[in-house]
Parts: C-alpha cells; structure tokens; sequence
C-alpha cells in the first residue's frame, strides 16, 4: 500500500519537462501553432523551446544569433526577473519584460532582438490582436502603446498615480480597458487617447480584466473579492457578483474569462472557488471548489471547458455547463504561477516555483 501511495505522488501527466530555469518561472506563451513556448523566470533568464521536444532549446533570449555567435547591439539580456512573455498575434515577434521595466522583442524565427525600451516597474504585457503593436501597464499607473519595430510610442494615463495591474484590448482593436490598484476600471480609445469610461469600480485592487467575444461587456476582479460587469457602450455597471468571504475576510479574485461557447464568465479565487456566472441570466450558474487557490484560468477556445492552474500545482479542466472537474494534469511539485493554452485547445503549457515548464496534452 505504502508502494501505492508513492507511486500515487510521483504521477507526472507532462509530455515534455523544461528544466534549463534555474529558479521559479513566472511566465509561459505559446506560439499559435502550439509548437514553439517562450518562458521567463526568477533566474533573469529567458528561453524559446519546441513544447514536444523540450530538451532541444530554440534560443535563449540574450541577443546571441543561434549558430553565429555575434552579439547584437551589445545586450546580454534581462537583468531582473523576467514576468513578462507574449508572442505577437502573427507568431513573428516575441515580447519579454522584466520587473525593471526592461521591455525587449525578438524575432522568433531568427533569435535576433529587434527592439528594446525602459517603461519603469513592470505590471503586464500584452499584444494587440491584429497587428504589431505591444502595450505594457505599470507600477507608475502608465500604460504604453509601442509600435513594433519602429517603436513609436504612447501612452494612456487615468489622471491618478494609481498602478495599472491588468489589462485588456478589446475584439474590435480600438479601445483598451485598464484595471488600477485603486479600484478604478477605465476604457480608453486607442487613437484619440481619450478615456471613454471611468469607474470607480471596487474597493481593492484589480487583478483581472477580460472583455466578452463581442466586445458590449467588460469583467473585472478585485482582492476585495468582487466582480463586476461594466457596459463598454454606456460606460456603466451593469451587474456585480458578491463578494467571496470567508468569515469577516475577503477571498481575492484572481482570474477571470468569458466563454466564446456558452453565455458564461468564470471567476476563480484564491480560496480555489470556481465560479460560473450566467451573464444571460445575472446569476452564478455552478460552482467548483479546488483544493488549491486558483492562479489561472483560460476558455477551451471552442469547447464549454475551462482550464484552471492552482497553487497545489494541479491543472484541471472544468465543465463550464455542470461546474464539474473532468481531468486533471499532475506533475508539478509546487505552486504553477502560469498557464498559457494553444489556439486548437489541445496543449497545455505551466510554469511553476518549482523551476519547470511542463506541457500537457487534452
């Protein structure tokens, strides 16, 4: 039995390992095609490896050309913490930012570094859906605009000093809404600048912004534990969802999604409740409590299942129409800190404080 129990623990469902971090990975992307997965971490370090051969690194982003050795522009690479990785949506290019604020791109195909900026403390990076555009939101409450390779710049303020924590570009690519660690959701319009709404929307921080596939509603999460929905057409509040408490504390919001198969938000908390909001009928639909508090979560781009990651270091998949776990992915031996999903809902890529990547299949 003793054997059983081992063997139990020692379960590893990952069809490849990268194991070149020498510390936690605090970011993971894959490229649409699934294939290829950029990864950074704790250890200043970022890589570019092949998810079904994870031993057979692509580059290693430090301004090195593979199979050339000549140093490019002089840089040697990220000299904090890299928490930031994002592929471009035409696969081309490859963000990577650190906490400094050292913000670099890479072209995938080459390993050449093609670009480079400072925007001060890093909070989050992100690509506009079409074209080449990369935005980053900051400790400072900046969120920059850059245009990629040229790098021409700018930048949307809410008027506050506040931390811009999370962001999101809208389906029809001109706006861009915003959440602030005073609560405040904004909605700028990419062109003119322009703040097209500003609420007040929590008493925390927010954490977690999505926007739904057509583009009339915006979710937003707080560690004050509650949800709301703003109409991005009038600006308003349309709906909220109660705080999570347990006792007199409040149990943070740490991510949250619209599903493009069902009418459907899921909200997970650091307690690891999953929620299913109907957003049809403005009520919770289902629940699921993980064992662990819920880091990530991502939408099966064409099935009603969501995935979730959690800091007991399980992967799972969740119906979104039941609430009921279905699978689960182990192997991880300490808390996932990211999951990114391929395009096809097929691959599964993690980084945890464990020092490794792994990648799961569906």
């Amino acid at each position: 039995d003793d054997d059983d129990d081992d063997d139990a623990e020692a379960v590893d469902d990952a069809v490849a390992v990268f194991k070149k971090h020498e510390k936690a990975v605090f970011s993971v992307s894959l490229l649409r095609n699934g294939l290829v997965v950029a990864s950074g971490g704790e250890d200043d370090r970022a890589f570019v490896w092949k998810a079904e051969n994870s031993e057979k690194e692509t580059f290693e982003c430090k301004g090195i050309r593979k199979n050339a050795e000549i140093r490019n522009f002089g840089f040697r690479g990220h000299k904090d913490s890299v928490t930031c990785t994002a592929f471009s949506s035409d696969s081309k290019y490859l963000a990577t930012g650190d906490m400094s604020g050292n913000v670099r791109v890479w072209n995938v195909e080459t390993g050449l570094e093609v670009w480079q900026s400072e925007c001060g403390d890093l909070e989050w990076l992100l690509w506009h859906p079409v074209a080449s555009v990369l935005f980053a939101g900051t400790t400072s409450g900046t969120t920059w605009m850059w245009k990629i390779p040229s790098g021409d710049c700018k930048t949307y303020s809410g008027g506050s000093n506040a931390a811009a924590l999370c962001g999101k570009v809208l389906p029809d690519g001109k706006r861009i809404v915003v959440g602030y660690g005073d609560g405040c959701v904004r909605l700028f319009d990419l062109k003119s600048g322009n703040v097209l709404a500003n609420v007040s929307a929590h008493r925390g921080a927010v954490t977690c912004v999505d926007c739904h596939a057509d583009g009339n509603l915006v979710a937003s999460g707080s560690d004050d534990g509650a949800v709301k929905f703003l109409n991005t057409r009038s600006g308003k509040i349309v709906a909220g969802l109660n705080q999570e408490k347990e006792g007199e504390s409040e149990i943070g919001v740490e991510a949250l999604g619209f599903s493009s198969v069902l009418p459907v938000a899921a909200v997970g908390y650091l307690n690891g409740c999953l929620k299913f909001w109907d957003t049809a009928m403005q009520r919770v639909r289902n629940e699921h409590r993980h064992p662990g508090g819920v880091v990530r979560l991502a939408w099966h781009p064409s099935e009603p299942f969501v995935f979730t990651c959690c800091l007991d270091g399980v992967v799972r998949l969740c119906d979104g129409r039941t609430g009921q776990c279905v699978t689960e992915w182990h192997g991880h031996n300490d808390r996932i800190l990211d999951m990114a999903i391929s395009v096809d809902g097929n691959t599964i890529v993690t980084g945890s404080e464990d020092g490794t990547c792994r990648v799961f299949k569906k």
